[in-house]
């Protein structure tokens, strides 16, 4: 409705009101369409339908001075208004329902009928494909064509008798496509390929001498694999080769032969007759068999069973017509015929109606199938006679009667059978705080398989496809199934650790198959609660006498409430300490949930529910034998046996650790103080040359540098090098000393004295002898730059005395002192030149050593 369909527009040259041009519309069709008298703008009025009207004629006037009686000037047009078709029709068949009829010899590719369709749309919206839906008996041998309808053989219908039944799908090209269906049944019909073919006679067929005319002598049975009319096999005597002209019997259509003279055994013992199977089909088919039928003699001893009670075993679903097994009698008579005979147990029409047995053979052939589940044994009474020709009235079993036998048929269980859930839906609950493998529902008491033994063993499997999560609860488990089935038990366990926070529900299908590949499936669904979802109902008895009653109890509850009620699990009450011992009593927990959202109720929202229909839960109180109902007290959990080894090995895992950092961190100290000792020792000559170090330390006897690293020589050649390894005594030393103001090898800086003037320069150093011991010996080991400024002294020394000989005196050392016998105080020159400073050096000849103000220095 109001859609535009066209816009009229009409011009008038007039001015003012006589040229404002409006416009109406005209034709009939004012219910389908509207035209803005303004704007002439046209649109839809009504409802539109192509199928029965496709197109209009609409009359549109334009006329002016539309007030102005008798004096408005107006103009017509028409226009033709075409629907377009859109797809709004289904495809249609002409019946509901198409029969078709076809032979069991049609080749693959031959046609059975075709069926069109019809849609009233156009274009594409009435282009038709066709196809078979799925699920149908005669898809697999029957196909389509997609383009016109036609049914074609698609499969051999050799021996594929009866009705099909197809349903034949019709869809347009729409957008979007619509559809239709009709059924379709095809009859296989059967083709007369087979000829009667007789059922095997055992023995001989006897007739007693005496038998009067018209006694029944025999049946001839045949079968025939046709059906219908095609199978149905009439029986006639015919002439044979060796055949008599006249015959003392008949045969009905039926094959009952009987007497239709008198014998006489001593004239002649035998006949035989050729016997015609004629069956109904067109052409006729037949088949022939002699029959020869033997006269005996009249005896006076009934024929007896070697043991008169047997038992058989037979396959249920045992095809009709197929022999189960054949009984034997004996008889002292010459020549004895025996027939056979069901004659029990009374009354014996039943046992008939399963049993067929050949009289004269004893073949005992089943004429339908059995069934254990209805009845797992059937019990025959049989009688061995020698007169054939009379049907024994019917009799119970009688030990002493030999001429009885009492037959049991066994029926052997086959896998006919499919297991069945005893409902197809399950809710049960599982608390977070189970542990892995907790078994949260058993299935198995929840199955039937109406098969025994081998045939009734049960396998149970989670369709992991099937699994479906509540909102978020799938990321929140990483995509994992939280829940596994035992194959055998069919009980249902968790199969992860739930976190106190996690809450949902789990979708599933379980599968149950037997050993055959018969199966059913339920849905389980499970929830999620917590100890503030549970409701715990105390009720009198045991948990083994409540498991009966605990379906029957959660439905009630459900029916009550309208929410889903599940019981979660049973445990025996505990009795109160000084309470009166009233019995057992078992508490069973249960929890409820929200038909509509599907969440699960707080056990004080389920309380609230008991309580509004108390009224209708009193006889169930009563019957049930409820004593209380309480919101869930959670029960303090017990050390799991697993826990006290696991907190053992964490504090044994801490203490190792804890040890290690404690190593880690001494030895990260040691090298921390190792290295700043080495970073000391390469910067002590940082502060000055060793040709102007002047210590303030005093510096011991060099006799006391007596270990590598300590010698003048080894410092010059080895300065570069790695400090030389201490001992813990003289680190330990140091340490100690350390300990003052400057912690620095920087005592040992080099301190730069000038006396005089210009470039005359001196160095003093305090020295001390050998056993001076205020200087520790971890101090002499890291002096050996003081004796390096000693060593230098001395060699301005030897200097001084070469000086001396170049001003005459020849032996400046005579007597151990300068020839003048003075000690002198001396201070060098730049320029190698010497100032005698007054009394100061003396030589020892004995030690070979130099006193220079008190120090002893060593010529090396």
């Amino acid at each position: 409705m109001g859609h535009p369909v066209y816009d009229v527009n009409a011009t008038d040259e007039d001015a003012g009101s006589y040229g404002y041009v409006m416009y109406g519309l005209t034709g009939g069709a004012e219910d389908k369409f509207a035209i803005d008298p303004n704007t002439g703008i046209i649109t839809v009025n009504g409802t539109l339908d192509r199928e029965k009207k496709p197109s209009y004629t609409l009359t549109i006037q334009a006329y002016d001075n539309h007030d102005a009686e008798g004096n408005s000037k107006s103009s017509r047009e028409q226009i033709e208004v075409k629907l377009l078709d859109i797809n709004d029709n289904d495809p249609y068949f002409d019946k509901m329902m198409y029969n078709a009829e076809v032979f069991e010899d049609e080749a693959i590719g031959d046609s059975v009928k075709q069926i069109t369709a019809k849609d009233d749309d156009v274009g594409n919206n009435q282009v038709i494909t066709y196809s078979f839906n799925p699920g149908t008996n005669g898809t697999d041998y029957f196909t389509v064509d997609s383009e016109n309808g036609e049914i074609f053989v698609n499969s051999s219908l050799k021996g594929h008798l009866g009705k099909y039944y197809l349903e034949l799908n019709a869809t347009d090209r729409g957008n979007p496509p619509r559809s239709n269906t009709t059924n379709v049944y095809v009859d296989v019909k059967d083709v007369n390929d087979h000829k009667p073919v007789f059922v095997a006679l055992e023995g001989q067929i006897s007739v007693a001498e005496n038998a009067t005319i018209g006694t029944k002598v025999t049946v001839i049975n045949a079968t025939d694999e046709d059906v219908g009319s095609n199978g149905d096999v009439t029986f006639s005597i015919t002439p044979g080769s060796n055949q008599e002209s006249s015959l003392p019997f008949n045969i009905s259509r039926d094959g009952i032969v009987r007497t239709n003279g008198t014998l006489d055994r001593e004239t002649k013992a035998s006949y035989t007759i050729r016997v015609e199977a004629t069956d109904g089909g067109e052409p006729k088919l037949n088949s022939f068999k002699d029959v020869t039928i033997y006269v005996r003699d009249v005896n006076d001893k009934p024929p007896v069973f070697a043991r008169n009670t047997e038992s058989i075993m037979v396959l249920e679903e045992e095809r009709s017509n197929n022999s189960i097994a054949t009984l034997t009698a004996t008889d002292e008579d010459e020549n004895a015929i025996i027939c056979y005979f069901i004659v029990g147990p009374l009354p014996s029409e039943e046992v008939k109606r399963v049993f067929n047995l050949d009289k004269t053979t004893g073949e005992l052939v089943l004429r339908k199938k059995l069934d254990r589940e209805s009845k797992d044994k059937h019990t025959l009474v049989i009688s061995a006679t020698n007169i054939c020709d009379q049907t024994p009235p019917d009799t119970n079993f009688n030990e002493a009667s030999k001429h009885l036998m009492k037959l049991e048929v066994n029926v052997v269980d086959i896998n006919d059978n499919s297991p069945r859930f005893k409902k197809k839906s399950f809710t049960a609950g599982v608390t977070k705080d189970s542990e892995e493998g907790f078994e949260v529902l058993s299935l198995k008491e929840h199955v039937t398989d109406l098969d025994i033994g081998n045939n009734s063993i049960l396998t149970f499997y989670l369709d992991e496809a099937s699994v479906n999560f509540s909102a978020g609860l799938k990321e929140e488990l990483n995509n994992t199934v939280p829940f596994a089935i035992d194959p055998n038990t069919g009980v249902v366990k968790t199969s992860v650790y739930f976190q106190a926070e996690t809450q949902g529900y789990v979708d599933f299908h379980v599968y149950v198959n037997d050993t055959g590949g018969k199966s059913d499936y339920a849905t389980v669904s499970i929830y999620l609660v917590s100890a503030i979802e549970q409701v715990k109902i105390v009720v009198i008895g045991n948990k083994e006498s409540f498991k009966k009653n605990r379906d029957s109890f959660a439905e009630f509850l459900s029916n009550v409430t309208g929410a889903i009620v599940t019981v979660d699990k049973l445990l025996t009450h505990e009795k109160i300490q000084g309470a009166v011992d009233s019995g057992p009593r078992t508490d069973v927990y249960i929890h409820a949930v929200d038909r509509n959202t599907k969440k699960v109720l707080t056990s004080k929202a389920l309380i609230r529910l008991l309580d509004q229909n108390v009224d209708k839960l009193e006889k169930f109180y009563t019957d049930y034998l409820v004593v209380e109902v309480k919101e869930y007290e959670a029960v303090q959990p017990t050390n799991s046996p697993l826990l006290e080894p696991l907190k053992l090995g964490l504090m044994i895992t801490g203490l190792i650790l804890l040890l290690l950092l404690l190593i880690i961190i001494a030895m990260f100290f040691t090298a921390r103080r190792k290295y700043q000792r080495k970073l000391k020792a390469a910067t002590a000559l940082s502060y000055g040359a060793p040709d102007e170090l002047n210590r303030v330390d005093p510096v011991p006897g060099t006799n006391l540098h007596t270990f590598e690293g300590s010698n003048p020589i080894w410092l010059e050649q080895n300065f570069e090098n790695e400090w030389p390894e201490e001992d813990e005594a003289d680190v330990d030393s140091r340490s100690v000393e350390s300990n003052d103001s400057n912690n620095s090898l920087d005592d040992n800086a080099i301190k730069d004295t000038e006396e005089g003037f210009g470039d005359e320069r001196y160095m003093t150093s305090d020295l001390m002898d050998d056993f001076d011991h205020k200087i520790p010996p971890s101090q002499v080991a890291n002096s050996d730059i003081y004796l390096m400024a000693a060593l230098k002294e001395h060699e301005d020394t030897k200097h001084m005395n070469n000086l001396n000989k170049e001003y005459g005196r020849d032996d400046p050392y005579i007597n151990g002192v300068i020839p003048d016998g003075v000690n002198h105080r001396i201070s060098m020159n730049s320029d190698n030149s010497y100032n005698d400073l007054g009394e100061f050096t003396t030589f020892d000849p004995v030690t070979g050593t130099l006193l220079l103000n008190g120090m002893q220095t060593t010529e090396i």
